[in-house]
């Protein structure tokens, strides 16, 4: 939904501010609603749902921790799948000392091709097309093709073994890194949670409804948890833009690296 996906694009600061923006009229409204209702109908004892609020109270947390859990989880394996590829980028590198030259070189332009275009193409694809396609990067192409020679001694042989499956390995934590570019919460998911969330809150609101002083600060703390947890879920849901975000320094300090080679 247009609206998650704005939300995703921002810090964390404004990302919380957003969301106590959309939320804190919501607590209002209900808060309001909710001390006509009791004026309205002062002999219903409202406090004896109770029972129902921490039954709401219990299904919205372990929604919320369960879609926290999955955001962290994506987080993290975009993060280690792109350190992975940094790493064995790295291996490439450091093996072209086993070939000769003009082959060296060729592998040498193809890795820092590939960090280019995974900095100027990949990086903003995954941050807002939710990831490019599965196909091959033309650098890491270049490096394969590079290493279409017959070797002329056992040194050349063994760093062409190394180099390709360092290859391999490095085109597996790519494909690792844009799927989980991929894995973002549903929209269907996030209507879940605020649904549940405003639920939780009339509920908090007639539970505590005896006193509107108790009730307002009830309903505020509520509304201020439930801000703090969603701005967390929104902040992790996509590794590549918003809130908190995958590095992209070990790609940048690896083509600087490059950069100084031969």
């Amino acid at each position: 939904m247009p609206v998650f996906e704005f939300l995703q694009a921002q810090t964390s600061g404004v990302i919380f501010l957003l969301v106590l923006s959309i939320a804190a009229p919501i607590a209002g409204a209900v808060l309001l609603t909710t001390g006509m209702i009791v004026k309205r109908y002062p002999e219903t004892p409202f406090s004896v749902i109770v029972p129902a609020v921490l039954s709401t109270g219990l299904m919205t947390s372990l929604l919320l921790g369960f879609v926290f859990q999955r955001a962290w989880e994506s987080f993290d394996v975009a993060s280690k799948s792109l350190c992975q590829e940094v790493i064995h980028l790295g291996h490439i590198a450091s093996a072209c000392s086993f070939l000769a030259d003009e082959h060296a070189a060729t592998v040498l332009e193809g890795v820092k091709s590939h960090v280019r275009h995974v900095l100027d193409t990949e990086w903003q694809q995954m941050a807002t097309d939710r990831g490019p396609a599965l196909t091959r990067a033309p650098g890491l192409s270049a490096v394969k093709a590079a290493l279409m020679f017959t070797p002329r001694d056992e040194g050349e042989r063994v760093g062409k073994q190394f180099i390709m499956s360092a290859l391999s390995d490095a085109a597996t934590a790519r494909s690792n890194r844009i799927r989980a570019s991929h894995v973002l919460i549903a929209a269907p998911l996030w209507l879940t949670i605020a649904t549940l969330c405003v639920l939780l809150i009339i509920g908090i609101a007639f539970a505590t409804s005896v006193k509107f002083a108790t009730s307002a600060l009830s309903v505020a703390l509520s509304t201020l948890a439930i801000t703090c947890i969603l701005t967390i879920i929104i902040g992790f849901d996509r590794p590549f833009s918003g809130g908190v975000t995958v590095s992209k320094v070990p790609m940048q300090e690896l083509l600087a690296f490059l950069s100084q080679e031969r």
